[in-house]
């Protein structure tokens, strides 16, 4: 993204995308919302590829790595932006 200085204000002001890279760029963190999303997406993708493998090894290399990723996903911390308005407003 550096590399392209317009395509880094782009996506850095973006009304989707711009929140989630931020809140990773500060925070080192995804909100609950996109994290939420994520588990639904990482499923549905697992869950068609699972159905589509004729062979059952094949199979059981999805859900080994499903797992593998569902853990590390699991794993990302939690930080949801609006809550830092919300405690900004109470402690005034």
């Amino acid at each position: 993204m550096r590399s392209n200085e317009k395509f880094h204000h782009w996506i850095h002001h973006h009304p989707h995308l711009g929140p989630i890279i931020n809140n990773w760029n500060t925070h080192k963190a995804v909100s609950s919302a996109m994290k939420k999303r994520g588990f639904i997406l990482l499923t549905i993708s697992f869950l068609f590829s699972f159905i589509m493998m004729p062979i059952w090894w094949m199979r059981l290399g999805v859900v080994a790595g499903f797992a593998v990723l569902f853990f590390f996903f699991y794993r990302l911390p939690v930080h949801d932006p609006v809550s830092d308005v919300a405690e900004a407003d109470e402690n005034h």
